[in-house]
């Protein structure tokens, strides 16, 4: 059965509050914060990656410098050579 956008949501918001606690507060590296969450989504049967370079698509241009993303989920837009993309609607 394929998840809609707003049940995905739930389980990644679930799965950074399950991730949260178990770690504890500040003292970590910036990794394990990022880690911990992709381990809970593979728990929960959704996939991410870590650190993904996301262009910003803003009135059918890219900006120049892309956003680094620290958990990505999966493509929400995708440009027209097929990359993934964050599009605004500005």
């Amino acid at each position: 059965m394929k998840l809609k956008e707003n049940d995905i949501a739930s389980v990644i918001v679930d799965a950074a509050i399950e991730a949260h606690p178990t770690l504890g507060g500040p003292g970590l590296l910036e990794s394990v914060y990022q880690k911990a969450p992709l381990w809970e989504l593979d728990h929960r049967g959704l996939k991410g990656t870590r650190q993904v370079p996301l262009p910003i698509l803003c009135k059918s241009r890219f900006l120049v410098s892309p956003q680094v993303i620290d958990v990505f989920r999966g493509p929400r837009y995708r440009g027209k050579q097929g990359h993934n993309a964050i599009q605004c609607n500005i």
